[in-house]
C-alpha cells in the first residue's frame, strides 16, 4: 500500500539472497503479487512506486526473508547446550528461523553412547515458540531436541547433547521398583482404564486405534498386535506402601528400542530375530513410538488418584502404583521395552534444637514431623559435673529419650543441644 494520489502502480522484484541479478515480478495497482516456483531459501524483495507521470520512487527493500514451503520440515536445531545446577538441567538452543515453527520437543535416553532419537522417550512434549530454553530434571544420558512446524513436520536431524553429570542433591533411596528382566506385572485392556489418552498428555493423537494389551517375554515388553496404530498398558507388579504419608522424589527409568517390522512380523521369522540381517530398529530418527510411565497415589491404600504421566517429580502420599503405556502411531512398528523401573527417594533432612532442659526424670524428644529414616544423632551436653553422663534410649525416626545421671547413677537435670540427620517428612 502507498500514500498519495499520484501513484499509478507498484513494481516488484525479487532474487535469492546472495544473487546479483534481480528478477521482475511485474507492476500492478492491485497491491498484491504472487510468485510461483520458489524454493525454501532466503529471498530479497524490493518494491517501488510508479507515478501517473511514469516517474519512479526509490526502492524499498526487504532482505534475507526466509521462505518455508508447506510440507517441508523446519530447519534443524543448532546451539543445543546443557547446564547442570543441583538436580536441575537447563537446556538452551538457538531459535529456528522458520516462520511456521510451532514448538520444540525434548526426548531423553539413559544411554551416553550410541543413543538414538527413536530409542528415547519424550521428556518435554512441547516448548512453544519463541522459547529457546527449558528446565527439566538432571539425568545422566543423552538429551535430544527437534523443531516441529504447524503442520506437525519435525526437523530432519535431531540435535543431541550427552551429560554424565547426574543431579547433585541429598537423596536417599527408599525403594526401587524394577520390572526387568521378568516383567511379571499385569496386562490391562483399554476398556478397564477410561481416560487413558487424556492421562497420556496427547503425545500421540494419531494413535487412536484399537488398544491392545502388551505382551511379556524374557526379553522385554512389546505390543501384542502392532499391525496397526494402537497402545497397550503394563502394570508394575509392586505397589509401594511407605506406611505413612511422606514427600518422595519419584524417578522413572525406561530403556526402549523402536522395532520396525514393516517387512514382516519378526516373531514369525524363522530362527532367532537377533540373527536377522539388517537393522530391525529401523529409522534412528523416527518418532512414531512412545513409552509413558504413569503413577497413581493413595493416602490410605484404598482410594487411588487418577493416573498421571511421570518422568521425575515430588509427590506426597503413602502409596504409589505404576504402569507403562506403550504407543505406536505406525503399522508394524512397536516400542520394545528392555528396562523399566521407578526409584523412590527422599531428600536429606536435618533437625536440631539448642538449650533444651532435661529434668531429673529425663526427657522425650519428638521429631516433628517424624523422619522416615534416622541416619545419625549427635548430642552436646552443657554444665556437666565430674562423672556426669547421659543415656539415650528409644531412638527412632520419631525421636529419642535422653536421661542425664551423676557419678552415682542418679538422675539429674541438665541442658543439651542435639542434631539429628535423616530423611523423609511424614505428614
Amino acid at each position: 500500500a502507498w500514500a498519495g494520489g499520484y501513484v499509478d502502480s507498484a513494481e516488484v522484484q525479487y532474487r535469492p539472497t546472495g544473487d546479483a541479478v534481480w528478477r521482475d515480478v511485474g507492476a500492478s495497482g492491485a497491491g498484491r503479487f504472487e510468485v510461483s516456483g520458489i524454493e525454501a531459501v532466503e529471498y530479497d524483495v524490493r518494491v517501488r512506486a510508479v507515478s501517473v507521470l511514469g516517474t519512479n520512487s526509490d526502492w524499498l527493500e526487504l532482505l534475507g526473508y526466509p521462505v518455508a514451503l508447506p510440507g517441508l520440515p523446519p530447519a534443524d536445531v543448532t546451539g543445543f547446550d546443557i547446564a547442570i545446577t543441583g538436580a536441575v538441567a537447563h537446556l538452551t538452543w538457538d531459535p529456528v528461523p522458520d516462520e511456521d515453527l510451532s514448538h520444540y520437543i525434548i526426548r531423553w535416553s539413559p544411554s551416553v553412547t550410541g543413543a538414538s532419537y527413536s530409542n528415547a522417550v519424550t521428556l518435554v512434549p512441547k516448548v512453544p515458540r519463541p522459547g529457546t530454553s527449558v528446565t527439566t530434571s538432571a539425568r545422566t544420558g543423552t538429551y535430544f531436541i527437534r523443531a516441529v512446524d504447524k503442520l506437525g513436520n519435525e526437523s530432519l536431524n535431531p540435535a543431541a547433547i550427552v551429560t554424565t553429570i547426574a543431579g547433585v542433591e541429598g537423596l536417599n533411596a527408599v525403594e526401587a521398583v524394577t520390572e526387568e528382566p521378568g516383567f511379571t506385572g499385569a496386562e490391562v485392556r483399554f476398556s478397564e482404564v477410561p481416560g487413558l489418552f487424556a492421562a497420556a498428555s496427547g503425545l500421540f493423537s494419531a494413535a487412536g486405534g484399537t488398544v491392545k494389551p502388551t505382551s511379556r517375554s524374557g526379553l522385554g515388553l512389546v505390543l501384542t498386535d502392532y499391525s496397526a496404530p494402537g497402545s497397550g498398558i503394563y502394570e508394575f507388579r509392586t505397589v509401594v506402601d511407605l506406611g505413612a504419608r511422606y514427600t518422595s522424589r519419584l524417578t522413572a527409568r525406561v530403556e526402549v528400542i523402536r522395532l520396525d517390522d514393516t517387512a514382516g512380523m519378526f516373531a514369525a521369522a524363522p530362527g532367532h530375530f537377533s540373527a536377522r540381517q539388517g537393522l530391525f530398529t529401523g529409522d534412528s530418527n523416527a518418532a512414531d513410538t512412545e513409552v509413558v510411565v504413569e503413577v497413581s497415589t493413595s493416602d490410605d491404600m484404598v482410594a487411588w488418584s487418577p493416573w498421571r504421566a511421570l518422568s521425575v517429580g515430588d509427590f506426597t502420599a503413602r502409596g504409589f502404583r505404576f504402569r507403562a503405556v506403550l504407543f505406536t502411531a505406525s503399522a508394524n512398528v512397536t516400542p520394545f521395552v528392555t528396562g523399566l523401573a521407578v526409584e523412590v527417594d527422599m531428600p536429606d533432612r536435618t533437625i536440631a534444637a539448642a538449650d533444651l532442659e532435661a529434668g531429673a526424670g529425663g526427657m522425650v524428644v519428638n521429631f516433628t514431623p517424624a523422619l522416615r529414616g534416622l541416619s545419625g544423632l549427635g548430642v552436646s551436653a552443657q554444665g556437666l559435673a565430674s562423672g556426669d553422663y547421659y543415656e539415650i534410649t528409644d531412638k527412632s525416626a520419631a525421636g529419642f529419650t535422653i536421661q542425664f545421671r551423676n557419678a552415682a547413677g542418679d538422675g539429674v537435670a541438665r541442658s543439651f543441644d542435639y542434631v539429628a540427620r535423616g530423611y523423609g517428612v511424614a505428614s
